[in-house]
């Protein structure tokens, strides 16, 4: 494979089109469950219980999925798991007792986070370095797209039944089509990381900050933005709008956000989506009075912070190759997941202090100190350079 071109675009594209499954079925699964439990008769709080297993489950699973791809080789683990998010998810349905779906819910996410883990790595790896910016914002592109099947699928199979579960399954199922078809061009890992999982946290320490905030803040927003908007005086309706607002953003701006990384300096471009999440929650809570102010902004904002994503990634694939790459992914994926269990109640707890900016005012301190600390290694960097320069 050269430094500009892909020989046989096969690879990205089996990797890209199994996350996409993946995501459709997770975007499905999750409020599936949801309204299920409902039905059951199971209380909202330990409804929030059995969802947090997700968090869990990522954090657990993710020192594991490295190990397991060397062992049996990514294309046998990344099918695997495929069998066992299947599998756990119409188990689901089928057990009575609420109490056995703790352990299934948790074996599911635990394989859903290994296939995001061995996809990104399958991308990262196969990616030219010149247009890895351009892969990684195709992946984030077509990851939305998946989120966005999801709840149309549930949509036209309603709740009852197993159908839902059924094509669920089936769809996350699928995406071993396409990664068994590019099998002989699956990447290796070759030997041992050469740093035990959590030192690559430490090891690429700005990567790792910009997916904790970003995790704290996509969780959040997802979780409480549709209690803001309600607290803020609109209607259900407008509320649903602005979430699609920003899942059109999310979706339109990742392609260029990885051209734009693949011109530039990926630690510049941290500074300013950082600087830009941080402009986003402090003009939120300004723009409260105009509809369409809000929607500019929770477009716009929407679709640069999930830039913070692929630019960590992208950091990652010009740091690393082969097992340590994929250990710096795994312990990616678990950073993101530690936001993800952090963040809801975070800034749940800043809506209820000052109702209801302070959820606003807790994204931005998560911007903010990333701002500082994005800026302050960069310019840390650039002075050794010019002290090695002159010495």
């Amino acid at each position: 494979m050269s430094s500009t071109s892909i020989r046989n675009p096969l690879p990205i594209a089996a990797a890209i089109l199994a996350v996409t499954s993946v995501g459709a079925g997770l975007s499905l699964s999750m409020p599936l469950l949801s309204m299920l439990f409902e039905q059951r008769g199971i209380s909202g709080h330990w409804i929030g219980v059995n969802t947090a297993t997700a968090g869990l489950a990522a954090i657990v699973a993710g020192p594991t999925i490295t190990p397991m791809a060397q062992k049996f080789g990514v294309v046998r683990s990344l099918t695997t798991l495929l069998v066992t998010a299947s599998v756990s998810l119409v188990s689901i349905y089928l057990v009575d007792s609420f109490l056995a779906t703790f352990p299934l819910r948790f074996v599911f996410h635990a394989a859903i986070t290994g296939i995001i883990i061995l996809s990104e790595f399958w991308i990262n790896a196969e990616a030219p370095p010149e247009r890895r910016g351009f892969f990684l914002g195709l992946y984030t592109t077509m990851l939305s797209i998946g989120f966005v099947i999801g709840p149309v699928i549930l949509q036209a199979t309603g709740i009852e039944g197993p159908v839902p579960f059924v094509i669920g399954a089936a769809v996350i199922l699928a995406a071993a089509v396409p990664v068994l078809a590019a099998a002989s061009h699956a990447p290796q890992l070759g030997d041992e990381p050469e740093a035990a999982w959590w030192r690559f946290i430490f090891l690429s320490p700005l990567a790792m900050g910009a997916v904790l905030v970003f995790g704290v803040a996509e969780s959040g927003l997802l979780s409480l933005f549709p209690v803001y908007g309600l607290r803020l005086g609109y209607t259900p309706e407008i509320v649903a709008t602005f979430l699609i607002a920003m899942g059109a953003g999310n979706v339109l701006f990742q392609i260029p956000i990885g051209l734009l990384i693949d011109r530039a300096s990926k630690r510049a471009l941290i500074v300013l989506f950082s600087l830009a999440g941080l402009a986003g929650a402090i003009a939120l809570p300004i723009a409260t009075d105009s509809v369409t102010a809000m929607y500019a902004v929770i477009f716009f904002w929407g679709g640069v912070i999930p830039g913070l994503y692929t630019l960590g990634l992208a950091q990652l694939g010009t740091q690393y190759s082969g097992a340590n790459l994929a250990a710096a992914n795994a312990a990616f994926v678990m950073v993101y997941s530690f936001g993800n269990l952090v963040g809801p109640p975070s800034i749940g707890t800043g809506m209820e202090i000052w109702n209801p900016h302070g959820a606003m005012w807790v994204i931005a301190a998560g911007f903010g100190l990333l701002s500082v600390f994005a800026i302050g290694t960069s310019g840390q960097r650039a002075l050794s350079r010019r002290t090695r320069e002159t010495a």
